[in-house]
């Protein structure tokens, strides 16, 4: 989120703050995230209650899971090596203002 804060103050959209978190995936003039994992969770007439606690149980199982592998190196490292930023520079961006944020 601190990626959004100085992208924002950057291109003078320091408005963009005010927004709610869910500006930060679904807005414009943001950031992209870097993957970890990605599942479709389809219907199956579950409560909104059951399918909240089965997504929350599958993403602490794959945060626990990638935790060695996002610690070992920097994010702005990660992110220049992610097929996205390699094949079409779509993370520069994330990559850019991660640099810097580490020099800031």
């Amino acid at each position: 989120m601190s990626l959004d804060k100085l992208y924002w103050q950057i291109t003078n959209l320091d408005s963009n703050n005010s927004q709610p978190l869910s500006f930060r995936t679904w807005g414009a003039f943001t950031c992209s995230g870097l993957p970890v994992a990605e599942k479709t969770f389809l219907d199956e007439g579950l409560s909104a209650d059951a399918l909240a606690g089965e997504i929350v149980e599958w993403a602490d199982a794959q945060l626990e899971n990638s935790m060695p592998e996002l610690v070992a190196e920097k994010f702005s490292t990660a992110v220049a090596r992610h097929p996205n930023q390699v094949e079409r520079g779509a993370y520069a961006v994330t990559y850019v203002t991660s640099l810097s944020l580490l020099i800031g």
